[in-house]
Formats: structure tokens, C-alpha cells, sequence
């Protein structure tokens, strides 16, 4: 019964989206947590911040312990300004340590970074970028944020 129901909820909140977006997936794509995390994707890519969200959303709905879209989740947070919930989802993300994309966690840890960024805390933000580059050394997003955050910390030192 409780499956019939998170069913009902995921179509009804497709349709929702799918209204939003103008766009109408198949039936069988509905259920489809890699369908609306790419879409969140490009949505993300169009800074059509909000909805990506919905796509993240639904997404983990579909299933819940998808780690690539709860660091995906975490990032556009992120740009909404919601950085402490951000930092949640990247932290649930690296907790669980499930099905990845191509950058792997080190995308979780580059996001997780910038949201310690954005709340001031650079030298929780450096050892998330130092960990991204850990897994990733030529993770370019990671080189540049780790950058950034070394910059503003001398910054500080001199003030």
C-alpha cells in the first residue's frame, strides 16, 4: 500500500513539474531518478535554479540514497542561497557513498566546499576542497574553489 502510495505522490508531482517545465515524460520515465537528475542538470546549466531543485527533489523521492543527486542538490542550494541546507544534502551524500557520477564524490566534497564557503567557514571549506583533490587531482572546480578559499583566507590574515 505504501509503495502505491509514494507512487501517486512521484506521478502527481511529475505531472506538477512536467506543468512547469512544459514538458510531459513518458509514463515509464516517471519513476526514473536518472531522468530527473539530468534534467535538474540542465536546468542547473540554464540557472533555472527553482526548478532544477523540483527535478532533484522528485529525483530523491524516486530514491532517496542517490548520492550524485543530493551533491547535485547540495550545489543548487547552493546558488539559492540555502547554504546550511546545501551543506546537508552534500553531508548526506558523502555519508552514504552511493551511485556517483563522473567526477565521483569529489563533486560532493567541491560542493560541500562551496557551501562552507558561502557560510564563512574557509578552513572547514579548504579541507572539503583538499579532500575533492584527493580523490580527484585534476578536478578542475575543486583547483580553482581551493584557490579561492587560500585567497580570502589571506585576505583575512592581513586585516
Amino acid at each position: 500500500m505504501s509503495r502505491w502510495i509514494n507512487s501517486l505522490h512521484v506521478i502527481a508531482i511529475s505531472l506538477f513539474l512536467s506543468m512547469i517545465l512544459g514538458i510531459l515524460p513518458a509514463q515509464a520515465t516517471l519513476l526514473d531518478a536518472t531522468l530527473w537528475n539530468n534534467l535538474g542538470q540542465q536546468l542547473f546549466t540554464q540557472k533555472r535554479y527553482p526548478e532544477a531543485l523540483l527535478a532533484y527533489n522528485l529525483a530523491l523521492i524516486i530514491q532517496p540514497e542517490y548520492s550524485l543527486v543530493l551533491a547535485n542538490r547540495c550545489g543548487v542550494l547552493s546558488q539559492l542561497g540555502e547554504y546550511y541546507q546545501a551543506l546537508e544534502s552534500c553531508d548526506l551524500a558523502l555519508e552514504i557513498n552511493n551511485q556517483w557520477g563522473a567526477q565521483g564524490a569529489a563533486l560532493g566534497w567541491d560542493n560541500r566546499g562551496n557551501a562552507l564557503f558561502n557560510l564563512d567557514r574557509y578552513h572547514e571549506a579548504l579541507r572539503s576542497f583538499d579532500q575533492a583533490l584527493l580523490l580527484n587531482p585534476n578536478y578542475q572546480n575543486a583547483l580553482r574553489n581551493r584557490k579561492i578559499v587560500l585567497f580570502q583566507l589571506e585576505q583575512l590574515k592581513q586585516h
